[in-house]
């Protein structure tokens, strides 16, 4: 049983990405170019619950997704919920590939994982004046 348990946990763990693995892609970011900005803009303009009630936008530097593809950040941003109550800052990871948004998800383990290793962040205004 104790083997099995084993297994399962190394074959789970076989798709996480390493702490070296992290530094290089922060070591290596970029700001986010103006085109994947104005594509995160209409992703979040289309997708978000209350869009208009976005504050305190940042957003991460950018690095290429390897091996997925794309290239990958992190949004930080207050906004509202269902409720109409700001829920507190979050992260949000998003993932641009071909010029849209391919992947995104709110509370993202990676995003804690790069602001852990030091990405750095950008005021994202556009987000806050949609």
């Amino acid at each position: 049983m104790k083997l099995l348990v084993m297994l399962i946990l190394t074959i789970g763990l076989a798709g996480c990405v390493t702490t070296e693995q992290v530094d290089q892609m922060v070591a290596h970011s970029k700001p986010a170019t103006p085109e994947e900005r104005r594509i995160i803009v209409n992703y979040v303009r289309n997708t978000f619950k209350d869009p208009y009630s976005i504050r305190d936008a940042q957003i991460s530097y950018f690095f290429d997704n390897t091996p997925r593809g794309g290239r990958a950040g992190c949004l930080s941003l207050n906004a509202k919920n269902s409720f109409g109550a700001y829920i507190g800052v979050k992260y949000t990871s998003i993932v641009i590939d071909n010029g849209r948004v391919v992947r995104s998800l709110q509370d993202a383990p990676g995003c804690f994982m790069i602001v852990n290793s030091g990405i750095k962040f950008q005021k994202f205004p556009e987000l806050e004046a949609l």
